[in-house]
């Protein structure tokens, strides 16, 4: 009876950055990457009458209790560990163990001692006299082999291998490399005169692993492109090949995506990656089915390889830096999370369901290689405007999600919840992290209360010098002049406009987060000379009208709102508009007047019944109010502030349990409104639980005293 041998590809020892357990973690299942052309390899080189059995590791437990007499057991210098553990056990239940493969071709001395019979070197030219050395029962102790010729290298097996747990096939068209770079050990096993398998042999180990299923073929050359002219060859006859499927294109990757693994580590030099080394192997990971994209209309898949392209290359550059260089601060940005929102947003094509939260689990990678360089005696601080589960939070709630802020580390109080913060309050936290009170004039707050410490060092000052004015008419006489003689400067001419139009969007932002930060004496001055600049854009004059209503300056709002509602008197926020400058000057009976026809001429708008009951609120027609903040909460259960307002309208009807249940509604969807937590101690008072509404009101405090100063 033929020997039926029982073959093993370890797990490696330490997990690989796309290994079986990062699959896993995604949610694969017992998953690997690459197909082992090894085992399949070597199983196509045995006897027919030889039961060969394969096993990855990856994919599917050892069977320790394999009837097998002989246990093949191949490997890596990463997988050493795993190697020695299975041959051990092996021979002690008295297999005999052949131990083959790159480790034991570069390290035989490690591994002689761990098996019965030692294979180094290649395995074609040995493999005839080895598998008749087996049946025969007289082996030698070790076998080594030479350099063959790959025209005669067989078709793997690949009907023995797990096929559907394997993301990617794997093709070897070449071994070998003339090159002697010194981090390499390829030319030490397979030499420098590099072998080539003929195209037709190529393509026909290509059909079997597409009869196989996989779309996705790894081209596992050492150096695949070295000699040009066999390269352009075989690739147009991979094209060529391609082109005739009929059951959908293969995406083909090469050595350059472990470059990419590498880069995304931070271990390369180099720390550019272009878009389009992002091939199919790394973009199935984020569109499982992309292969039945129609790439020349939808250009989406080329900018995702785009964003993940530029979000790798960031990511080098911060690891690169964080080993090489000593730091004490580092900040690092990624954009890819919000352009993968941009690109592909909730109810998106089913195709791409999977792309944004599979971008979140690529950047959590990241952030754990930022973390594990970084150490656990430093400070992280993590900060975001987008969330993962945006839409979930967005259909349970009605609201838009105001992203996010962790921070971990010395320093750092464990386990303290913050509200309200902004984008303006990072710079001042950091600050206070390293024991500086923020200065003065500086915008935005430290998060204090997220501070084990109080800071009390003090920013010092550098004074600059201020730049001597220019005369500016004589600049412009000298440009000029320099124009006559024809020195015009075309570049900076043609992208003026563009310039001016970033400026204007820089500070139209940064007044807006200056608003939202309640700094109205800051936003104002911008909004004004924005207004000034560009009338033409409404939205400048309704921020600026928005800036005055905050700050008290109701006048001038007014001026500005009925100058809007001239130029659009149709808008369904005209009546809301009136209304509300009305209720800020205490025309309570005007804004009713405003509100009212705005409900006749618009239906029951929520932002108008909001404003209605505000305004009865405030001439104390609580019933009334109710009855408006309830209109208002039917058509939009979202609005934290019509939540909060009925709660007052029951508080002031006497009906306790009511107006808290209202309050905790409003808290619910936005937890840092301290008026919403005061109307809460206050209904919990009237209801006797006085506990209770003594915490109510502490967070009413702590909230009132973390909100920004004008």
């Amino acid at each position: 009876m033929a020997p039926s041998p029982y073959l093993i590809n370890p797990r490696s020892d330490a997990p690989f950055y796309f290994g079986a357990e990062v699959h896993a973690a995604w949610g694969f299942g017992s998953t690997v990457l690459l197909a082992d052309a090894a085992l399949a390899t070597v199983a196509a080189l045995a006897p027919p009458d030889f039961a060969v059995t394969l096993c990855d590791e990856g994919i599917s437990p050892v069977d320790f209790d394999t009837p097998s007499e002989f246990i093949g057991i191949t490997g890596k210098i990463s997988q050493e560990t795993r190697m020695i553990e299975l041959a051990r056990e092996f021979r002690r239940r008295g297999k005999i163990v052949i131990v083959g493969g790159p480790y034991a071709s570069l390290s035989p001395g490690r591994l002689r001692d761990e098996c019965d019979i030692l294979v180094q070197g290649e395995y074609e030219n040995i493999a005839g006299k080895f598998f008749s050395d087996l049946r025969s029962g007289v082996w030698q102790r070790e076998y080594i082999g030479d350099k063959p010729d790959l025209r005669e290298s067989p078709i793997p097996r690949w009907d023995l291998y797990p096929n559907h747990r394997a993301l990617s096939g794997t093709l070897q068209t070449s071994r070998g490399c003339p090159f002697e770079c010194e981090f390499c050990d390829v030319i030490q096993y397979l030499g420098r005169k590099q072998r080539h398998k003929s195209p037709e042999q190529v393509l026909t180990e290509l059909d079997e692993l597409y009869r196989h299923g996989y779309r996705i073929v790894f081209l596992a050359d050492d150096n695949l492109t070295v000699y040009r002219a066999r390269a352009k060859e075989l690739l147009r006859a991979i094209r060529d090949w391609n082109d005739t499927r009929t059951e959908g294109r293969v995406s083909f990757s090469t050595q350059g995506f472990h470059r990419l693994l590498a880069r995304s580590r931070g271990y390369a030099s180099d720390a550019a990656l272009p878009s389009q080394e992002w091939t199919g192997n790394e973009l199935h990971l984020f569109v499982p089915e992309m292969a039945k994209i129609d790439q020349d209309k939808d250009k989406r898949l080329a900018q995702l390889a785009v964003t993940l392209g530029e979000a790798v290359s960031v990511h080098a550059a911060a690891t690169t830096l964080l080993e090489s260089q000593d730091w004490d601060f580092s900040a690092v940005w990624y954009g890819a999370v919000d352009r993968a929102c941009e690109l592909f947003p909730a109810g998106t094509d089913e195709i791409y369901k999977d792309v944004v939260s599979g971008v979140y689990r690529f950047l959590d990678l990241f952030l754990g290689r930022l973390k594990q360089l970084a150490g656990s005696e430093t400070v992280v601080m993590l900060v975001s405007d987008r969330t993962a589960g945006e839409s979930e939070w967005r259909a349970s709630t009605g609201r838009e999600p105001k992203g996010l802020l962790c921070a971990t580390g010395p320093g750092i109080q464990p386990d303290e919840l913050t509200f309200g913060a902004g984008l303006l309050d990072i710079a001042p936290t950091i600050l206070g992290v390293f024991g500086f009170a923020p200065a003065p004039e500086m915008a935005g707050r430290a998060i204090s209360e997220i501070c084990a410490t109080t800071p009390s060092r003090k920013v010092q000052k550098i004074s600059c010098t201020t730049p001597v004015p220019q005369d500016t008419a004589r600049v412009a006489s000298d440009m000029a002049a320099l124009e006559e003689f024809g020195y015009t400067d075309t570049v900076a001419t043609a992208w003026r406009q563009e310039a001016e139009a970033a400026r204007t969007r820089r500070d139209f932002y940064l007044a807006r987060v200056l608003l939202s930060q309640g700094r109205f004496s800051e936003a104002i001055p911008l909004l004004e000379k924005l207004a000034a600049e560009t009338p033409v854009l409404p939205e400048m004059r309704l921020y600026l009208g928005h800036a005055y209503f905050l700050s008290g300056r109701i006048p001038e709002c007014r001026a500005i709102c009925e100058a809007l509602l001239t130029e659009t008197p149709d808008s369904p926020f005209a009546s809301a508009g009136r209304a509300h400058v009305a209720l800020a000057e205490g025309n309570y009976e005007e804004a009713l007047t405003h509100l009212a026809s705005g409900q006749k001429a618009y239906g029951m708008v929520a932002a108008l019944d909001a404003a209605v009951g505000e305004a009865y609120l405030k001439i104390g027609k609580h019933e009334d109010a109710a009855a408006a903040f309830r209109s208002a909460l039917q058509t939009d259960a979202g609005i934290p502030a019509a939540h909060e307002g009925l709660a007052r309208a029951l508080l002031g009807l006497g009906q306790h349990s009511e107006a808290a249940e209202a309050a905790l509604d409003a808290i619910r969807l936005r937890y840092d409104l301290p008026g919403a937590h005061n109307v809460l101690g206050r209904a919990l008072q009237g209801m006797g639980r006085e506990e209770a509404a003594a915490g109510a009101f502490a967070n009413a405090e702590m909230l009132s005293r973390r909100l920004p100063v004008a």
